[in-house]
Order: structure tokens, then C-alpha cells, then sequence
């Protein structure tokens, strides 16, 4: 009897633990499962997120270029805008087609897009080959509004997915619903060159730096004496030479700023501050747009960049964005910027970049063919002038002289470049607002 219960006792707690290990591997099972579910799932979403992103630029891309087709003039600009604007809608096309939306509203949308990107391209050609391309440019108003509140839509889709807990694999895409149009005629467009803070900050290309020629050279002795001179108010600290950079051949400097890590880089030829950014952030917004201007220019001066005048002002939670460029004999000279970042709560200075006047700063002969009225009425009648200076600007690689106009049309602030020798536009921007603040395509 008692081998019995011996026996039973053991067969009980056997089946005890083969329980206990079945329950182990369902368990890790299901955890195994539950990880590879979850990895997935992010897989997911980050395809959904990319493909976003692709139709957002693609949209965005199309707005600006049909926007920037309303107003221009010059028919080999208008033949690169169109193919800009069909490259835009392919790109649009390839990110919509990933997104998880119901099959009406993916019929609708990329009916959009298509319409759009074929009117462009058929304007284009037509252009290309000497034809009359007005029939296509009447449909413009028209197509602009529809993509106009596409991109608004998207927009907002765009701000949703900015909150921690939005996730696109958990609903639909469907918060749009684009104008479907009919009747439109087909055409082309290609990629906007986009500059986030002001027109041509972007431009500086140079290898010789003619702004620095013939001065005397420095030695990392002179570079962080130059440092400590410039920024001793700011309490700097432990400035010391950490490495060499070229473009301009300059020294890379770490120095200790209120408890922070700050780099300066200091040019070898004329001891000039290229560039410094302390990364400072900034709570509280309390100077004005022309307060943050005067310290700009005064902050350029010191740090030896002569006077200089504001082009482009911009500001973000609460740092000032200031462009300066020499304005001589009234032309404002984009090509050598010194671009400034200002906080607003104190006005201290927080970045500074250079590499504009550096590069390409030396005395030029002015070059003005044409008048300023001459000027004005190659700009096309739509637009509502409100200003026009002189400038001189970077354009494919060469220094231009023009006229520069600001107008605007239905809302729209435009930038319009008319070369002063030949008269002719060269170029044209765009001025948007988005949450970022300003900004030129």
C-alpha cells in the first residue's frame, strides 16, 4: 500500500512539473510571439511613417512649384518649374501608394496628383519645343487651389503625427479628401531649391576664400587670444585648440561656456570667426525684431565684418535668425552674408556663421544696363509690387547684378531676380510661413 502511494506521490508531482515546463515554453512562446509582434508592428510603422513623409514632400514640392508658375515669366524658368513639379507628383505617387487608406479616397488623391504632374509635363514640353503653352497655363489657378488644399490637408495630418501617442498603423489615412478634377490637360516640374533661412544663404560654394586673402596668418596662440578677446564677457573658460579644419583652413577651438561645451572655429589666414554655436536654448521671448537686428549688426562689427545690413529676419523659440550682408552704393551684396543667431531674452549672442563673406567678399564693379523701371515690367502683371533694391546675388556657380522685387499675388509673397544687364528674370522665390517661421523656396 505504502509502494502504491510512493508511486502515486511520484506520478503526481512528475505531472506537476511536466505542467510546469509546458506552461514555461507556452509561456516564452507567447512572449516570443508578443516580441516579434511588436517588432513588426514598428516595422510597419516606420514604412507607413517614410511613405508619409515621401507624399508630404511630394505634395509640398508640387504647391510651391504651381505657385511660383502663376507669376513667372520667362519661359526657360517655367520649362525647369514644370519638370520640377511632374517630378514632385511621381515622388507623391510612390509615397501614397504605401499608405493604408480606403481605395476611394487613394483613387481620388493620386487622380489629383497625376492630373497635376501631366497638365506640368505637357506645358513643358510645349515650352521645349517653341509652342504656344497658353491653353495649359489657364488651367494653373485651377489646379494650384486643388493641390493648395491638398497640401493643407496634409499638413494637418502631418501635425497629428507629432503627438507621442500617434500611430499610423492604428487607423486610416482618410482625413483628406482632395478636389477631383476634370477636364485638365497634361504636363511637368522638378525639386525647388529650398533655403530655410533667408534667399541665398545656401549659395556659398567657393574653394578660394577671397574675403581672407592677402591677410597675415595666425597661430593657435593667436586663435584662442582672438577667443578669449571676443568672448571673454561671456565668462569663457579652458579655450583650447582641439583640431584643424579647411574650407577655410581654420582651428577648430572647445572652450567652457556657463557649464557648457561650446566650439569656435577661427580661420587661419586674417584670425576670423567662421563659425561658433553655443546650442544655447532660450525660454522666454522679450526683445523685438529691431532690438535683435541693432545687436546682430553690432556682434558682426565687433568680430570684425564691417557694416552690414539686415536682409532676412526670422525668429523660433525665441532666437532671432539675422541675415546681414554689406549694402554698398545701395546694392545689397547676398553673396557675402554673415548670418546671426541672437537670444531674445537677453541678446546674447549664440551662433554666428561666416563662411558667405569669407568666402567671396572683395570689391566688384557694379553692372547696371537696365533701369529699375525696365525691371519692373519684366515681372508679370499679376503681381502687386512693394519693394525693389538693387543686388547682387549667386546664381549657378556666378555673381549676378539685378533688381530684386518683392510682390505679392493673392496672398502669395514672391521674390522676383531681374538680371541688370540683359533684363531678363533669372529667378523667383517664394516667402511661406509655417510653424517654423519664416522661410524662401
Amino acid at each position: 500500500m505504502k509502494e502504491r502511494e510512493r508511486k502515486s506521490v511520484v506520478g503526481f508531482l512528475a505531472a506537476i512539473f511536466g505542467l510546469m515546463v509546458l506552461s514555461t515554453v507556452l509561456i516564452g512562446g507567447i512572449m516570443l510571439s508578443e516580441k516579434q509582434n511588436s517588432s513588426n508592428r514598428v516595422a510597419l510603422e516606420n514604412l507607413y511613417r517614410s511613405g508619409f513623409s515621401d507624399f508630404k514632400t511630394g505634395v509640398d514640392n508640387m504647391e510651391m512649384n504651381l505657385s511660383k508658375l502663376l507669376v513667372t515669366t520667362e519661359d526657360c524658368e517655367n520649362c525647369e518649374l514644370a519638370h520640377s513639379a511632374y517630378l514632385s507628383s511621381q515622388t507623391a505617387i510612390l509615397g501614397l501608394s504605401v499608405l493604408p487608406i480606403e481605395s476611394e479616397t487613394y483613387h481620388k488623391t493620386s487622380k489629383l496628383i497625376n492630373q497635376v504632374g501631366d497638365l506640368c509635363n505637357c506645358y513643358g514640353q510645349a515650352l521645349s519645343r517653341k509652342e504656344n503653352a497658353d491653353a495649359y497655363a489657364e488651367n494653373f489657378d485651377k489646379v494650384y487651389q486643388a493641390t493648395s488644399k491638398l497640401k493643407t490637408a496634409v499638413d494637418g495630418i502631418s501635425e497629428d503625427m507629432l503627438r507621442a501617442d500617434y500611430r499610423i498603423i492604428n487607423g486610416k489615412l482618410d482625413d483628406f479628401s482632395p478636389l477631383n478634377l476634370k477636364d485638365t490637360k497634361q504636363n511637368t516640374f522638378e525639386y525647388p531649391e529650398i533655403i530655410y533661412d533667408g534667399p541665398f544663404s545656401d549659395a556659398t560654394e567657393k574653394k578660394c576664400f577671397l574675403g581672407l586673402m592677402n591677410m597675415k596668418e595666425i597661430d593657435m596662440d593667436d586663435a584662442v587670444r582672438t577667443v578669449n578677446d571676443l568672448f571673454g564677457e561671456y565668462g569663457i573658460s579652458s579655450v583650447k585648440v582641439v583640431g584643424e579644419s579647411d574650407q577655410p583652413d581654420a582651428y577648430v577651438i572647445e572652450a567652457k561656456m556657463r557649464g557648457r561645451d561650446v566650439f569656435i572655429t577661427v580661420s587661419k589666414q586674417g584670425g576670423k570667426v567662421v563659425g561658433y554655436d553655443s546650442g544655447f536654448t532660450v525660454r522666454v521671448s522679450r526683445l523685438s525684431e529691431e532690438v535683435a537686428k541693432q545687436k546682430a549688426i553690432v556682434y558682426a562689427q565687433n568680430f570684425g565684418y564691417g557694416d552690414m545690413t539686415p536682409v532676412w529676419y526670422n525668429s523660433y523659440e525665441g532666437v532671432a535668425y539675422v541675415n546681414l550682408a554689406p549694402k554698398i552704393d545701395d546694392i545689397v551684396y547676398y553673396t557675402d552674408l554673415v548670418k546671426v543667431k541672437v537670444g531674445l531674452d537677453n541678446g546674447k549672442l549664440i551662433g554666428l556663421e561666416a563662411m558667405g563673406y569669407c568666402a567671396c567678399h572683395h570689391e566688384r564693379q557694379p553692372k547696371f544696363n537696365v533701369s529699375e523701371n525696365t525691371a519692373i515690367n519684366q515681372v508679370s502683371k499679376k503681381l502687386s509690387i512693394k519693394n525693389v533694391r538693387k543686388a547682387l546675388i549667386p546664381l549657378r556657380g556666378k555673381e549676378i547684378f539685378c533688381y530684386e522685387v518683392y510682390a505679392s499675388y493673392n496672398d502669395l509673397d514672391y521674390l522676383v531676380y531681374i538680371d541688370a544687364v540683359s533684363g531678363k528674370q533669372i529667378n523667383i522665390m517664394r516667402v511661406i510661413d509655417d510653424y517654423q517661421g519664416k522661410m524662401v523656396i
